[in-house]
């Protein structure tokens, strides 16, 4: 599908919309006139950009613009103040604008497999953030803004450049999902095993050279050289060949 009927715009009871997997190349903007519309699934396109009408959609509370050709963060959906779950995983972008902090309501925002190598320290703002998945980006430092995020559960870095984690880690004290997988670290920071919500921790694809110590009870910890985790599942990792 290429196109969708204008008549699209009379279903205004309409509050989910897929349009997954098709073959549009640009935003319906009669989807702009469905004001109770709250999730809405653009998945898998050709877009590459969005209009300014879909600031109209006030309501909208999921927008999921997963896979299609967009070189640029759509600044237009910052006006989408009721925002709690954005998409932008697998486009083109190569950078965030610091406005995002304006989206106060967003509690998962995933930005993976894009050609971000940096973060504007503006997320901070984003207090009411769960989830953010960086994954697969040019990222070469660890953002220190997210270490800001308080209510933080789930983080994804893994598949960067990542040299280092710093010490401040201990700062995401409701972290219970950590991905590090595939970077380039050598340690991880002894002040990990003050993350005591964490349930979840991939090391894997690294260069670790030093073990890993009291991590909280119950961690599950994928990739790690030794672990004396008070009782965490703990995996050695891949031998080389």
């Amino acid at each position: 599908m290429t196109s969708i009927p204008k008549e699209i715009s009379q279903l205004q009871n309409l509050q989910t919309l897929y349009l997954w997997k098709n073959q549009l190349t640009s935003f319906p903007k009669e989807i702009s006139q469905l004001q109770n519309l709250q999730h809405l699934y653009l998945g898998e396109n050709q877009l590459t950009s969005i209009p300014k009408e879909i600031r109209q959609l006030q309501n909208l509370q999921t927008l999921n613009l997963w896979r299609n050709q967009l070189t640029s963060f759509p600044t237009e959906i910052l006006q989408l103040q009721n925002l709690q779950h954005l998409v932008l995983r697998d486009n083109k972008l190569t950078s965030i604008p610091k406005e995002i902090g304006q989206l106060q309501n967003l509690t998962s925002l995933d930005l993976a497999g894009n050609k971000l190598t940096s973060i504007p320290k503006e997320i901070r703002q984003l207090q009411n953030l769960q989830t953010l998945n960086l994954w697969r980006n040019q990222l070469t430092s660890f953002p220190t803004e997210i270490l800001q995020l308080q209510n933080l559960q789930h983080l994804s870095l893994g598949d960067n450049k990542l040299t280092s984690i710093p010490t401040e880690i201990s700062q995401l004290k409701n972290l219970q999902y950590l991905y590090l997988e595939d970077n380039k670290l050598t340690s991880i920071p002894k002040e990990i095993s003050q993350l005591q919500n964490l349930q979840y921790l991939n090391l894997q694809d690294n260069k670790l050279k030093a073990e890993l110590w009291n991590l909280p009870k119950g961690c599950h910890v994928n990739g790690a050289i030794n672990c004396n985790a008070d009782g965490a599942q703990c995996k050695s990792p891949k031998p080389s060949n």
